[in-house]
């Protein structure tokens, strides 16, 4: 048996990829990240029917972020946050209050 290197469990040989050595639970965390990352970047934000681009940068891939504060979060209840994929500026929306 042999360690898995990204989570340290012992796993046998039939159990694990054997190109990277990685355990059966951590390739499939990983493909469904990759997944997530491949439809995220897919995804394109649209502001008043145009593409939303960087300003820094002028990439047009972004992350909405959730507020992980509990007081902004309390401030800022009808705020969005994009961070573009590329430099991470952050832009805020404020949100429609239909939708």
């Amino acid at each position: 048996m042999k360690v898995c290197p990204k989570c340290g469990q012992a796993t046998p040989l039939w159990s694990r990829d054997l190109r990277s050595g990685l355990c059966g639970p951590c390739v499939r965390a990983g493909a469904a990240q990759r997944e997530r990352e491949e439809r995220e970047a897919r995804e394109t934000i649209v502001v008043e029917g145009k593409p939303l681009s960087c300003p820094i940068c002028g990439h047009e891939r972004f992350s909405k972020m959730r507020v992980s504060s509990w007081d902004l979060a309390v401030r800022l209840p009808s705020m969005t946050a994009c961070s573009c994929k590329r430099c991470r500026y952050v832009m805020w929306f404020q949100r429609d209050e239909e939708g």
